[in-house]
């Protein structure tokens, strides 16, 4: 999440510097870099969304599994479904 902070304060300090400088290509430059910005961390979130629901925490021993898994591969719990 930080870097979503940080990629905004320099986004927001580009656009003005862009704004003060009256220079209509340095700001057509932000709004482009800050839309690519946008779509790049749209997809790792997604990514992370993905990833998120094919693995979960073993509820006994807070082993990673997969999904699909009927047991767990650490401490060989038996998951219900």
């Amino acid at each position: 999440m930080w870097i979503i902070k940080i990629l905004l304060a320099l986004f927001i300090s580009v656009f003005i510097w862009s704004i003060i400088q009256g220079n209509i290509f340095s700001i057509i430059g932000s709004l482009v870099f800050s839309i690519i910005t946008l779509l790049i961390l749209i997809g790792l979130n997604n990514r992370q969304k993905a990833l998120e629901i094919e693995q979960w925490e073993c509820p006994d021993c807070g082993h990673i599994v997969k999904q699909g898994d009927k047991f767990c591969p650490h401490c060989g719990v038996e998951f219900k479904e």
